[in-house]
């Protein structure tokens, strides 16, 4: 399988959307140190437009709901749901958005879900060991190494070494920690 450079966003901005919405859940060791598969859902959207099908990745972090995936993702959606890795079909809600980022946050019904505990903004360095864990490919580890932190237009953005394929946007970028340090944009 040919390797691509995959353009994520640094999990700094991530904390800023997710904190001002999440906070106070979302508090330094309150949640899972190592990454939970049963945290990452598939996004399915229908949009408006056409009535497509569109697929991605999202993942939990609030034990309340709150997902985050891309906002291209969910872009002119007409319905949004969430596909578990138990396979429960939700339906989901935008909270807050940023689409010069391309996030978004979600709400999904119910609680104590498992989520994933973001990593801090300062950590993340090129050379690192990174995973990348999607729930469109059988919740697989993808494996690859932060090649560089740049700005590009405005925003900072890791250039991480990984395979990315359709459906794979939105998926939690996974430091050795267990750690989310940034979001998979594949467009």
């Amino acid at each position: 399988m040919v390797r691509a450079v995959v353009s994520l966003v640094v999990r700094s901005f991530v904390v800023c959307v997710a904190v001002a919405v999440l906070n106070p859940v979302v508090r330094a060791g309150s949640l899972p140190a190592q990454p939970s598969a049963e945290a990452v859902v598939a996004i399915n959207v229908v949009r408006k437009a056409n009535r497509r099908n569109c697929v991605g990745t999202g993942f939990f972090v609030g034990r309340d709901g709150k997902l985050v995936t891309s906002w291209h993702v969910i872009r002119d959606a007409a319905s949004i749901s969430i596909r578990t890795a138990g396979g429960r079909m939700l339906p989901a809600t935008v909270v807050a958005e940023d689409a010069g980022y391309d996030l978004v946050v979600l709400q999904a019904d119910g609680e104590n879900w498992p989520a994933l505990q973001l990593a801090a903004a300062d950590g993340t360095k090129p050379g690192a060991a990174v995973r990348l864990l999607t729930a469109l490919d059988a919740r697989t580890l993808r494996q690859g190494i932060i090649a560089a932190v740049q700005r590009i237009f405005g925003k900072d953005m890791l250039q991480v070494t990984t395979e990315l394929r359709p459906g794979f946007s939105g998926s939690p970028l996974i430091n050795s920690d267990g750690h989310v340090v940034g979001v998979a944009n594949g467009q």
